[in-house]
């Protein structure tokens, strides 16, 4: 069962994820982590599954609300799926922080930045229903910000994040290293 959006703690699923993501980047540098064959595959796919082609660097504030979400709402199932096909099993709505001896992989990379995606997927939900100028929706962009924001306190202010995260280049750089072995690009 997913959490209520005003339950989602944010900034501790954004704080893990990041930490979870320093760490494979750290290991994928020093060589701790050398990813198998099937996870260099899956994290080919997720690289090409959660890029934004032809877009400048995120964040893209002057989008609307229902575009920016639905573009980042797909990460959470990619995730899932990359998972099923890997065979690790689906990813829990939040993650623990690494221990000092965590060795990273890419089921743990994933279920740990799956949280955001799943954020993502749960304040998309919430826009279905209050898109401009559609029977039953918000009048125009600057109520859609107010109703989301009332459902999910904090909304503006993530998802700028959000966009950078998986739209930006640490996740998707990261992915590409587990994919092709070139760590000289891992932030």
């Amino acid at each position: 069962m997913r959490d209520e959006p005003a339950a989602i703690d944010y900034n501790a699923r954004r704080e893990i994820a990041g930490q979870w993501l320093t760490t494979a980047g750290r290991q994928l540098r020093a060589r701790i982590w050398r990813p198998a064959p099937l996870e260099a595959r899956i994290a080919w796919d997720l690289s090409t599954a959660v890029a934004v082609a032809h877009m400048p660097p995120p964040p893209w504030p002057h989008e609307p609300l229902d575009l920016r979400l639905a573009r980042l709402a797909h990460c959470a199932p990619t995730i899932r799926l990359g998972m099923q096909a890997g065979g690790w099993g689906p990813p829990a709505d939040e993650a623990a922080p690494p221990g000092p001896d965590a060795l990273v992989d890419l089921p743990a990379l994933l279920a740990a930045v799956y949280p955001l995606a799943a954020a993502a997927e749960q304040w998309s939900d919430l826009s279905g229903s209050i898109r401009p100028g559609r029977a039953g929706g918000v009048p125009d962009e600057t109520d859609a910000y107010a109703a989301v924001s009332s459902d999910a306190p904090g909304i503006l202010n993530h998802l700028a994040h959000l966009e950078t995260f998986f739209g930006g280049a640490s996740f998707a750089m990261t992915l590409d290293a587990v994919a092709t072995g070139d760590v000289d690009t891992v932030p």
